[in-house]
């Protein structure tokens, strides 16, 4: 579900994701094998520059994953921007 709005005077874009992937371990390699996602991300876009932080988290039988994302974005020109960012992540099992 996503929400794009402005807020006093300032563009901004709300989303929430759920996931979910129903399969096992034996079916692939894959590493979320029968996992569950939730992401919430909350953007604001002011001039030349984005702001963005995520929240998410995973989880099935065997770990739980949870993150916490920052970014900022500037562009400079059409095709040509500047990143940075900082991620925190935790898990539990593995």
């Amino acid at each position: 579900m996503t929400h794009s709005y402005v807020w006093h005077g300032l563009m901004m874009n709300s989303s929430l994701v759920y996931t979910q992937f129903y399969n096992r371990a034996s079916d692939s390699g894959f590493t979320y094998f029968n996992t569950r996602n939730l992401m919430l991300s909350q953007s604001l876009f002011l001039d030349k520059f984005t702001f963005q932080l995520n929240a998410s988290g995973a989880s099935n039988q065997d770990y739980e994953l949870y993150m916490l994302e920052g970014k900022v974005q500037h562009s400079i020109g059409k095709n040509l921007h500047r990143r940075r960012g900082y991620q925190i992540q935790q898990t539990n099992g593995i």
